[in-house]
């Protein structure tokens, strides 16, 4: 029995000695060794949730994430969603052996999934390759509604012309609306709530307004035009309404420059895309329209073709739809502003010399392009007739000026409807006074600050011979209807014609 015992302690003394050395081999690799050490890791993946979705609707959202282990790497990651007893499956992945880091994403399309209306859990698990194939899991929830704004439209007559600006009010119905204005074609102008605009008509819940350009490109027959409004979690109506577009007859010019490159004339407009990244005011910073800047103004305007070749000929050339105005001014003169506003841009381009962009709110600019040197900068508060610089030179004209035009959301648009107070009043200032008769809101301001003026437009001021217009020498025109070249001067009504004209 002793002869038993003793040699199983012995033979359990030999195991131990395998077992220690077995542990001891195995410590000492550990510590070498990050795989083993991983292995018998403890610590779960992080899960990191992007930008979240408000809630899910109509449209389908996408949610962002990341998993990352640093030791064992990832293994398994997947994603349901439960509602009520229903369990859906979103994301299943067998990762790659010795991932650390995984970018995944969740598409929920509610409609698709079958989800009804209430709230809906999401969860997003990750597991590790360790012995323990530790986990970690993400949980929330989201409201599902289907739902989308209802829009009535308020503002009766929406005539506009080709290149040029409406205004339309209207009023919403729902719970948290995230964006309204008016898609026209395959652009979207923001409309704001009415108060921003006229703060006399914030007790009306609800009410917007939005001004809309009707740009070169838009195709009524395609797509006629519609207010739009989307909640918070992205279900879209729209309402068509009552427009008439009148379509505004292109005059063609061409110029010949010493080198193209050398000029401002590209297509398309290098303008544009700065004016897309400069962000703009919610307010209104203009009263009653903008006025007509100083200098002479020469052709063409906004919305002509221009076709620009080189001194060779037709071995270079580049066409067109133009968003400028050109303006003779002396060096000696500075360039002023045309109304309120504050200064989003000034910088210099390549072909504009230096760029000044003055915001009057909701996407509302003025833009001085050409200019010799600026002494304002971005931020500042300007005033009508507040100097803001010097000209510079206008290379198709040959002459000392700046170039000028006004801008909505990026679109250019034709600036003399906003040097017309009488188009301002009849377009926009006259919508909003029926608004608040219909609405029963006194305002705070007089028919007179309302309306502008019952006077004549501004013109330039003449103080001498040189002021006056002259046949000088402009750029030729090609008009189907007179096939002699003409000098195209600015055109100009008097009071009476003004208040009868229809756009």
């Amino acid at each position: 029995m002793f002869e038993f015992l003793r040699s199983v302690f012995v033979e359990i003394g030999k195991y131990s000695i395998y077992v220690g050395a077995i542990l001891v081999v195995s410590f000492v690799i550990s510590i070498k060794v990050p795989f083993v050490r991983y292995f018998f890791e403890e610590e779960a993946p992080k899960i990191q949730i992007g930008e979240m979705p408000v809630g899910l609707g109509n449209k389908a959202q996408q949610i962002n994430f990341k998993v990352t282990d640093n030791k064992s790497g990832i293994e398994l990651i997947r994603a349901r969603a439960d509602q009520a007893r229903v369990s859906m499956d979103l994301f299943s992945k067998n990762v790659a052996f010795n991932t650390h880091e995984f970018n995944g994403a969740i598409r929920l399309d509610a409609n698709e999934l079958g989800i009804k209306k209430g709230n809906v859990k999401i969860t997003i698990e990750a597991f590790d390759r360790s012995l323990e194939s530790n986990g970690s899991r993400s949980t929330f929830e989201l409201p599902v509604r289907f739902d989308a704004p209802s829009i009535e439209i308020l503002s009766t007559q929406h005539n506009a012309e080709r290149f040029g600006m409406e205004f339309v009010i209207y009023k919403l119905k729902g719970d948290e609306i995230a964006e309204s204005g008016v898609q026209v074609g395959d652009k979207f102008y923001k409309g704001y709530p009415a108060y921003q605009f006229d703060g006399d008509l914030s007790a009306v819940i609800n009410l917007y307004v939005c001004m809309y350009a009707l740009p070169f490109e838009y195709d009524e027959e395609k797509s006629p035009l519609k207010v739009f409004a989307t909640n918070k979690v992205g279900n879209t109506h729209t309402e068509s309404f009552y427009y008439k577009l009148r379509e505004r007859k292109s005059r063609e010019w061409q110029y010949k420059v010493d080198d193209i490159k050398s000029t401002y004339f590209n297509s398309p407009s290098p303008l544009q895309k700065e004016l897309l990244s400069i962000p703009f005011y919610d307010t209104r910073l203009w009263i009653d329209g903008i006025a007509k800047p100083y200098g002479k103004e020469a052709s063409p305007r906004v919305g002509d073709i221009i076709t620009v070749s080189d001194q060779s000929g037709s071995t270079k050339q580049v066409k067109f739809v133009n968003e400028l105005i050109p303006f003779r001014l002396s060096t000696k003169s500075p360039v002023l502003a045309t109304t309120n506003g504050i200064v989003s841009y000034v910088k210099e381009l390549p072909g504009f010399l230096n760029v000044v962009v003055i915001d009057h709110g909701f996407g509302l600019v003025s833009l001085f392009s050409g200019l010799a040197s600026t002494i304002i900068s971005v931020g500042d508060k300007i005033e009508v007739n507040q100097s803001i610089g010097s000209p510079g030179f206008i290379p198709q004209l040959g002459e000392a000026g700046y170039e000028y035009g006004i801008f909505f959301q990026g679109t250019p648009v034709r600036a003399e409807e906003w040097w017309d107070k009488y188009w301002v009043r009849a377009h926009i200032l006259d919508k909003i006074k029926e608004i608040k008769q219909r609405f029963s809101v006194t305002s705070t301001m007089s028919d007179k600050d309302l309306k502008g003026e019952d006077k004549p437009i501004e013109r330039p001021i003449i103080r001498d011979l040189s002021d006056l217009k002259t046949n000088e020498h402009s750029p030729t025109r090609k008009d189907s209807d007179n096939q002699n070249n003409v000098n195209v001067e600015t055109e100009s009504y008097d009071t009476e014609t003004l208040k009868n004209l229809e756009f």
